[in-house]
């Protein structure tokens, strides 16, 4: 059986002990699958120590260049490279002690040409599912994230071929990744995800759910998804993926429709998730779409301008 060699591409801001806890789990699953195993923490923070394990390469980046830009750069380190494959993993999860035993399982069975992904389960109620694969919707430039909420009991464990996998653990041939050009670097957190997986479709690599291997995510253990910060990204993510994905004679209906949306329809939900009122959601909902019509790269620094 072929046992491939990974590098696991972690982002560390401002969580150092949860990064650490991350690290720990990953060195017992690999030693459990006996597969050699590289580890690149790009801290964004500049707080994670340098030489506290010699197994694991420390990027420093001098200031927070958000989640894609990271991955760009662990990317392209010459650790990962010499690897077979890249594992994009957030930094608030740890892995079943069977996690690279089943990864490796299922590369042998799935073949080459194919993107991989877990079973991932909430690390306060492990018995229950936080995501398991998805799909893209090409006209409403969205991502649908399945099984949140079910049993995981409930759910019959068999790999699957999905349309999207969660960018909390993305494993993909080194190859291929290089084949798509890497990561976009004009996102910034949210959305890289999405367009990894769109243009891995695009290649002819299929999309693949490891049901047997189980992750277990700590949600919103690194930020509030409904953070008015985090609202903004993603809608300024939202925008950046139409236009990259759609036709462009379909983007101003679709833009046209986002902003009607996002007047009236979105800032009542965010509210009613969040408990921030709607008047509140608006004006940065509206900013982010705006913004995103003007300029293709995001950054922190544009929120709140």
């Amino acid at each position: 059986m072929l046992v491939p060699n990974f590098c696991v591409v972690l982002v560390n801001y401002h969580g150092v002990s949860v990064t650490l806890a991350c690290i720990q789990s990953l060195k017992v699953s690999a030693l459990q699958a006996n597969c050699d195993l590289s580890i690149i923490v790009v801290d964004n923070s500049g707080e994670f120590p340098v030489g506290v394990d010699s197994s694991v390469t420390v990027l420093k980046t001098g200031q927070n260049i958000g989640l894609a830009g990271a991955w760009y750069i662990g990317q392209y380190n010459l650790v990962a490279q010499s690897s077979d494959y890249l594992v994009f993993l957030n930094n608030d999860t740890h892995t079943d002690v069977d996690f690279f035993s089943e990864v490796v399982r299922g590369i042998n069975k799935w073949g080459s040409k194919c993107a991989f992904g877990p079973r991932i389960l909430f690390a306060s109620e492990p018995n229950k599912i936080w995501s398991r694969g998805g799909s893209i919707s090409k006209y409403s430039a969205s991502v649908k994230h399945s099984g949140e909420g079910v049993s995981a009991t409930d759910v019959q464990i068999v790999d699957f071929e999905t349309g999207h996998l969660s960018g909390c653990c993305l494993i993909v041939k080194t190859t291929d990744m290089n084949a798509i050009g890497g990561v976009d670097t004009n996102f910034f957190f949210r959305g890289e995800e999405w367009d990894i997986n769109y243009r891995l479709s695009q290649l002819g690599i299929k999309l693949v759910l490891l049901d047997s291997a189980r992750l277990y995510h700590a949600v919103n253990g690194s930020h509030d998804r409904f953070e008015l910060k985090m609202l903004y990204l993603a809608y300024r993510a939202k925008v950046l993926f139409a236009k990259k994905i759609q036709p462009f004679w379909y983007f101003p209906v679709w833009l046209l429709a986002s902003l009607i949306y996002g007047v009236f329809v979105a800032p009542v939900k965010f509210s009613r998730l969040s408990g921030v009122g709607a008047q509140a959601i608006r004006p940065v909902l509206l900013s982010a779409l705006i913004d995103g019509i003007v300029k293709d790269k995001i950054r922190i620094e544009d929120y709140g301008r």
